[in-house]
């Protein structure tokens, strides 16, 4: 291997070393919650692995650093680096002279690459949490502003490029209203900020509320936790809506085909913002009556 190659690997070793230890303020592994890192992009998760092949030929060789190994596994560690970086032609010629079986492993890493590639950037920003995120795409608005935003999106039914979640809020006050009257669940007809009566505004509000947190939701949940009459109701249902909704924004865009049914169980809730959002609004606006808002 010529000098010019094994320094092209070198380099390599560090871009990779900095993005798993540093880049994320985080150590970062393969076996991380990518959930807990949404503004981690695939390219580097593919670095992740990579640093990891990379330590694991180090460690197994026995070897301090990188310029100790022996001419085959630095071998190795130049067609990892090729099938990152490399030309077809390069990785190609490298693969030819591979005397560790290692060949397949090496193409998958470059299907990799290029499927990392070609995904879009990552909906975080580098070092953003799931629920920073939520409230950087949610708040600075009004809360008739907000609503009504949500409203627009969805009548609309576009929901590709799911930027905000602002429309949960029309959507669980049109979802209730058509429960409760029986009746088809039509998202057009979902009613205008203006004209939502007080309860309902003010159960709105505390949605819109957990939606812009963007850390712990533990001290909005302690507002109402032992207020009367159902305040430790309010209080779950807050934690659920807002762990619902920070999954719903680490999609890339939501379906069309909006749940307009009641929800089966608890653990169905659970899983989706659409569910915990029309529990939350349900028992929020009997707190709210309850409290002479009406």
């Amino acid at each position: 291997m010529s000098d010019t190659a094994w320094q092209s690997v070198k380099t390599f070793h560090a871009e990779i070393r900095t993005i798993a230890l540093v880049k994320h303020g985080t150590i970062l592994t393969t076996a991380t919650n990518r959930r807990h890192y949404p503004g981690v992009s695939e390219t580097d998760w593919m670095a992740v692995q990579v640093y990891e092949l990379f330590e694991d030929v180090r460690e197994k060789a026995g070897a301090q650093d990188l310029d100790a190994l022996s001419p085959e596994h630095r071998h190795i560690l130049l067609m990892a680096t090729l099938a990152a970086k490399g030309t077809q032609a390069e990785f190609d010629s490298a693969l030819k002279h591979d005397r560790s079986v290692m060949s397949e492993h090496m193409r998958g890493l470059r299907d990799g690459w290029a499927w990392a590639r070609s995904m879009p950037a990552p909906r975080a920003l580098p070092g953003e949490s799931a629920a920073e995120m939520l409230a950087r795409f949610n708040r600075g608005l009004t809360l008739d502003e907000a609503y009504n935003r949500g409203r627009e999106t969805l009548i609309s039914g576009r929901f590709i490029d799911n930027d905000t979640q602002l429309f949960l809020l029309p959507y669980a006050v049109q979802r209730l209203q058509a429960l409760g009257a029986q009746i088809p669940c039509v998202w057009r007809d979902a009613p205008a900020f203006k004209n939502l009566h007080m309860a309902e505004r003010n159960a709105v509000g505390l949605m819109y509320r957990t939606l812009c947190i963007s850390d712990d939701v533990l001290d909005l949940m302690n507002e109402v936790l032992e207020e009367p009459p159902n305040g430790d109701v309010v209080m779950e249902c807050i934690k659920m809506f807002h762990n619902g909704a920070t999954r719903l924004a680490l999609a890339d865009s939501v379906t069309a085909d909006l749940p307009t049914g009641r929800p089966d169980s608890v653990h169905d809730m659970q899983l989706t913002a659409f569910d915990t959002g029309l529990r939350l609004l349900d028992a929020a606006m009997r707190y709210y009556a309850a409290r002479n808002d009406v």
